[in-house]
């Protein structure tokens, strides 16, 4: 692999869901996020790997080195928001699929077996554009939200989770793999390395994110009503 062929598939990828502004619109499980998902196991079926997709419609790309071991998950989303950048997650999947198949590439030629597994991962509804709440597929993953729940979610149409995965043939049951470590490239959302020129950066820790559904209780009206002035030495008028 090459940045010459990296360059290729990352501009392939950003013709799906193309935007006049040079970004993307691929919210989902839209047609759009059917169509970069197809892309997905289109470059992992034609090296040999195993594709699975688990029950929130998470995509794994999955590279054995040693039966039974652990694997290490590499990867991004390639969802996106309405109106969304097209280095935004997707960077990072394409990336991780290039690195991951520049190292099966290195063990075929005799290099280094690894004592792990290599997998990739395309995150479902990480954005959060359609279905709220953002970070789904990862949270599920991890254990952090409910499958159920999750699946029951609606869009503004009133089309669930499951639905929409469902219409665009990406509602798996396979199962996740079992991970010993996670690692994501992406775009830095601020400008700290342009501002000082550095081409890449390790990131230690970052903000943590809390949305919160706020239901107000009321009755729509106006500002209260004027209340009389009583005890005043000020005249308010002509009585009648």
């Amino acid at each position: 692999m090459s940045a010459t062929s990296f360059l290729r598939d990352f501009h392939e990828v950003a013709k799906i869901g193309a935007t006049p502004n040079a970004g993307v619109d691929r919210q989902a499980a839209t047609a759009e996020d059917r169509l970069t998902r197809e892309w997905f196991r289109a470059f992992a079926q034609q090296r040999g790997w195993e594709v699975r997709v688990d029950g929130i419609g998470n995509q794994f790309a999955l590279i054995e080195f040693e039966p039974g071991a652990p694997h290490i998950l590499l990867g991004s989303h390639l969802d996106s928001q309405p109106l969304g950048g097209r280095f935004d997650g997707a960077y990072g999947v394409i990336a991780a699929l290039h690195a991951a198949d520049r190292i099966a590439q290195r063990v075929a030629a005799g290099g280094p077996r690894p004592e792990v597994n290599l997998a990739v991962v395309n995150w479902f509804n990480e954005e959060g554009g359609r279905f709220a709440p953002s970070i789904m597929g990862s949270s599920v993953f991890a254990g952090l939200m409910d499958e159920q729940q999750m699946l029951q979610v609606r869009d503004l149409a009133g089309v669930s989770v499951a639905e929409a995965l469902g219409e665009i043939g990406y509602l798996g049951t396979d199962a996740r793999p079992e991970i010993a470590g996670y690692a994501e490239i992406h775009i830095e959302q601020g400008r700290i390395l342009e501002r000082e020129a550095t081409p890449i950066g390790a990131v230690d820790y970052s903000w943590y994110t809390q949305k919160l559904d706020i239901e107000v209780l009321g009755e729509q009206s106006h500002t209260g009503q004027p209340r009389w002035l009583i005890g005043t030495t000020h005249s308010l008028g002509p009585r009648r």
